[in-house]
């Protein structure tokens, strides 16, 4: 019988099947990816290293129903998906400028939102 722990390891690699790879730089180099953490619906979550060799989280959008990735661009799926990632994409990016307003110790800041 295999453990909790080799049953959650097996299942994040199949979820990081669509992930950033190790190393993978973001931003012109401004963030290097460390490693997958999670995933659902809407993105995948990493950890990262920004210039400053801080450890940081990034989260990518990345809605699985409607997205691909192609090499390191996401797309959408068919051309009706691409309208509804954009969609998407335009509405992260408005909650997450919405977001860095919020100060509240039990509310993760956000630092930056840019698209690549």
């Amino acid at each position: 019988m295999q453990s909790n722990r080799k049953l959650k390891l097996q299942a994040g690699a199949k979820d990081a099947a669509h992930a950033l790879s190790t190393g993978d730089k973001l931003l012109h180099g401004q963030y290097t990816i460390q490693c997958y953490l999670s995933s659902g619906g809407f993105g995948v979550t990493y950890l990262a290293r920004d210039s400053l060799d801080r450890p940081i989280v990034i989260k990518e959008c990345f809605p699985v129903l409607t997205c691909v990735r192609r090499g390191k661009r996401v797309i959408g799926r068919t051309p009706e998906d691409e309208a509804t990632f954009e969609t998407i994409v335009r509405n992260l990016m408005h909650e997450a400028r919405r977001m860095a307003r919020l100060e509240h110790p039990n509310i993760v800041g956000v630092h930056q939102v840019f698209a690549e």
